[in-house]
This record gives C-alpha cells, sequence and structure tokens, in this order.
C-alpha cells in the first residue's frame, strides 16, 4: 500500500490507516520500534519479552539448552525435517519475513 509522508513541523509522519493498527493492537501510546530493513523500514511495535530471554549484554551459557541447539545447528547441516520445519516458521511469521527480505 503506497504512502505518502507528511510534514510535521521539521520531520516527516507517516500515517498509518487505522485497520492496520487494529489488526496489530496499535494504539497511540504503542511505543514503536523502527530499524533499517533492506531498502526501506522496518516499523514493530516493542513488546516486552518473555521471562527467561536473556538482555543482549548477557553472557551465553553454554549449558543452556537452547544455547547448545543454537551451536548444534551451527555447527552441522539441518535435516531435511528441520528445514521444513525452518520454512513452515518462516511462513507464518511476517515479522520474520520482513526482517529477512
Amino acid at each position: 500500500m503506497p504512502k505518502t509522508l507528511q510534514k510535521v513541523g521539521e520531520s516527516l509522519a507517516l500515517v498509518i490507516d487505522r485497520t492496520l493498527l487494529d489488526l496489530q493492537k496499535i494504539t497511540s501510546e504503542t511505543k514503536l520500534e523502527i530499524r533499517p530493513a533492506g531498502r526501506g523500514f522496518l516499523v514493530m511495535p516493542v513488546r516486552a519479552e518473555p521471562p527467561g530471554w536473556m538482555a543482549y549484554d548477557e553472557p551465553v551459557n553454554l549449558t543452556d539448552n537452547a544455547s547448545a541447539g543454537v551451536l548444534r545447528i551451527l555447527r552441522q547441516p539441518l535435516s531435511d525435517e528441520e528445514i521444513s520445519e525452518a520454512r513452515k516458521r518462516f511462513d507464518r511469521d511476517p515479522d520474520l519475513r520482513a526482517i529477512l527480505s
């Protein structure tokens, strides 16, 4: 959906249709994260991280099951089943598709 930026003071604003805002449960009080993505920008609501997620400045615990799984994936090729599951997750996750596009 093509959009035109609107001048607001010294800045430019992107007006997002109410339908899209409602779909993503974004209100005037929702904080948004904006970052470059390819030739454009990715705009996402800032969501609280689920309990147990590591902050970026925490070291990786190599005995943690999740970390061990990531390290295993990095050191050996994925099976056809793992590739299929990753493709399914990619198809279901619009945020992931936007980041990787």
